[in-house]
């Protein structure tokens, strides 16, 4: 009797939704269904994946690789749709507004940055990772970033996806080892009087160096402890281990620290023009997507290992989205070893896996391996140990502001 009424339910809201050229969705509680139930409830649908991130290689990624694979696994049929940030935010307000619960977003991928107006603005369907199967096997839910972002809990709403990575890199031809500690890179800084530098800290990259450091010097645990909300004053009494070995260092970077490149692109150029000896990046595999005849000597990547800065990318679903189960079919189908694999290949994009490389089988981990990375750069076990969480926006910005009053100097 229950399947009689599910499909009579269904035939209903076909029969009034009164146009077959809609979207096949089939309105269900998905948060009482279990997994096999959601995975049949989504055959033969539609599914709407919506972002403001327009990149070539995601564009290429999903069109070339996941829609044919999702649909042939599956039966879902995958639509990509870019769209201005500003527009996808007032598309929400105006269904919150008029109570409009038919929407056509069924899947959001949005960075990290933007989860807070999500959050605020009650604008996600959750909990709902905690039902994808693929977030138990390969996720380790003790990792920061599952559960946290910018000093934000996640309620399960938002599904890491993609990261990035801050990197290192040098000219082996001239610079005998990477420093892998602070304390080695101080070493190095003051034994090569003014060929090392960073960007201020207006930039991002200027900031993800800075917050490296100071969470290298002072622990994860401690800058956790911070939200953000503390004054000035406070924050610098926790940090401060960081500013004085920033402080220390300022005399002998390039310009004698009295000035510092505004951005990546201005640290890339004296890297070239061989000013510097070593240089950074916020792309993990700038230096593998760059020509290298531009590049003094041979340039290798390298991370310390206590870390460097990390920054993730999530899915989320639209709290009226049509087809909830469609929307964790596909969250769940991008979370696999095969869909992160292809997304982490250089040769496709170059974005890295969130999946817990000791969560893969004997299998998974060597076709993951087997993936061509150039020997010049670092491989994605390195990346995903050797890895901090993104700290929260208010803070990253008060630690600039203390940057700038502590440590730059004109």
């Amino acid at each position: 009797m229950r399947k009689l009424f599910l499909c009579m339910l269904v035939l209903f809201s076909i029969i009034i939704s009164g146009c077959t050229e809609e979207k096949d969705n089939r309105i269900v509680n998905v948060n009482t269904r279990n997994w096999d139930n959601i995975v049949d409830s989504s055959k033969g649908t539609i599914v709407n994946l919506y972002t403001y991130i327009d990149k070539e290689e995601f564009i290429t990624y999903v069109d070339k690789y996941i829609k044919p694979n999702l649909k042939t696994e599956h039966d879902i049929t995958l639509r990509l749709i870019i769209d201005d940030y500003v527009d996808i935010i007032d598309r929400l307000e105006n269904y919150k507004a008029t109570e409009d619960e038919n929407g056509e977003m069924d899947l959001i991928w949005v960075e990290g940055s933007k989860i807070n107006e999500f959050i605020s603005k009650d604008y996600v369907f959750g909990p709902y990772t905690n039902q994808l199967p693929n977030m138990e096997i390969y996720l380790d839910n003790n990792k920061y970033e599952n559960s946290m972002y910018y000093g934000m809990d996640l309620m399960d709403s938002f599904l890491p996806f993609g990261r990035s990575q801050m990197v290192l890199f040098y000219n082996e031809e001239i610079v005998d080892e990477a420093p892998l500690s602070v304390d080695q890179l101080m070493t190095y800084v003051k034994s090569n009087n003014g060929k090392f530098s960073y960007p201020e800290a207006k930039s991002k990259l200027g900031r993800e160096f800075i917050n490296t450091v100071i969470i290298n010097e002072i622990g994860e645990r401690a800058i956790l402890s911070l939200s953000g909300k503390e004054s000035d004053e406070e924050i610098l009494n926790v940090i401060k281990p960081g500013i004085d070995v920033l402080k220390e260092m300022n005399p002998y970077l390039w310009n004698q620290g009295q000035g510092y490149p505004l951005d990546e692109k201005e640290l890339i150029d004296l890297y070239i023009a061989g000013e510097i000896n070593m240089a950074m990046s916020s792309d993990q595999f700038f230096v593998e997507n760059n020509e290298l005849d531009d590049f003094p000597g041979d340039t290798y990547s390298f991370v310390f290992d206590k870390g460097t800065v990390s920054s993730y990318s999530y899915l989320c679903i639209p709290y009226n989205s049509l087809n909830k189960s469609g929307a964790m079919v596909t969250a769940n189908y991008l979370l696999n070893p095969d869909a992160q694999g292809i997304k982490y290949n250089p040769s496709n994009w170059g974005n890295l896996p969130v999946i817990d490389p000791s969560r893969l089988n004997d299998s998974e981990f060597k076709k993951m391996k087997k993936i061509r990375i150039k020997k010049y750069s670092i491989d994605y076990t390195e990346f995903y140990t050797k890895s901090i969480p993104n700290i929260p926006k208010e803070l990253d910005l008060k630690i600039a502001k203390i940057w700038y009053n502590e440590v730059y100097k004109k």
